[in-house]
């Protein structure tokens, strides 16, 4: 039997319940991806039950968190891959590779690989500074090449150089602008709308003690110091970030945090002096 993963079922993965129509090339354009991130230890059940993942008995693989699985479909809370069942919380959709070259540098780029190992200087045996996940935006400053051949990059990361290889990254294209007037968050969910009409529905997480009100967004950064992507800051000390350490947006946490496609699109959408409305 054939699986193709749908756009609906990507999207919805990604923490994207709703998105108009008239947005059809926002994320993707020509396919939809289909392989996605391992998050967490987890073990493939042999058909969906309510039996934690983590005891065994119908589980018939062990994954291990960073390794990558082709997508086959997503149906209530669970995912299908290649050895069975996982749940939704247990993998990030990847992103589309888009193979347009890095450019002149410095430029923006973001994590194609499951993680990039960031190291003292440009060799794979060096010592380990830091690694950040799928979808983090770092600033490529400079480049040079090993003996081998293989391309490395310089950045700034906690107060040091460091170095990662090109060919776990990609050029960070910002999504077009669809113009939002502002946004609602309620009840994990953060609605964007352009005049009076949804443009797209984000799963979010919330700090426990948010309050109601009208803010409004002052500050956005594409690459802050702390590798939260896609970072946006609104009156109140409220932040709106990206974040790639989890799939789980019906939790607390201490920001408003969103999956890394929603926020790559809530900061292209939401300009300066945007409201962000808390009910």
């Amino acid at each position: 039997m054939t699986f193709t993963l749908s756009r609906r079922s990507f999207l919805k993965l990604a923490g994207i319940t709703g998105i108009s129509l008239s947005l059809p090339d926002l994320i993707f354009a020509d396919y939809v991806p289909d392989q996605g991130r391992i998050l967490y230890f987890v073990e493939a059940q042999a058909r969906p039950t309510d039996t934690p993942i983590r005891e065994r008995g119908m589980a018939s693989e062990l994954y291990l968190p960073d390794s990558v699985r082709k997508i086959f479909s997503v149906q209530d809370g669970w995912v299908r891959v290649s050895g069975g069942y996982i749940p939704e919380d247990a993998i990030q959709p990847m992103l589309p590779r888009h193979g347009y070259a890095l450019g002149r540098l410095p430029v923006h780029v973001e994590v194609s690989a499951p993680y990039v190992a960031l190291r003292a200087f440009c060799t794979a045996n060096a010592p380990l500074k830091g690694r950040v996940g799928h979808g983090a935006v770092l600033l490529a400053q400079d480049s040079l090449t090993d003996a081998n051949g293989d391309v490395w990059l310089k950045t700034h990361y906690n107060q040091q150089n460091v170095w990662f290889q090109a060919s776990h990254v990609q050029r960070a294209i910002t999504p077009k602008n669809i113009q939002a007037t502002h946004a609602v968050y309620h009840k994990h969910t953060l609605m964007i709308y352009r005049d009076e009409n949804i443009v797209a529905t984000i799963q979010a997480t919330h700090p426990p003690t948010i309050k109601s009100g009208t803010y409004t967004i002052r500050r956005k950064q594409f690459v802050p110091e702390s590798n939260t992507p896609w970072h946006l800051e609104a009156s109140n000390g409220i932040k709106l970030h990206g974040i790639h350490s989890h799939n789980n947006f019906k939790q607390e946490t201490a920001t408003l945090e969103l999956p890394i496609l929603g926020a790559k699109l809530v900061f292209a959408s939401l300009p300066i002096g945007a409201k962000l409305i808390i009910p």
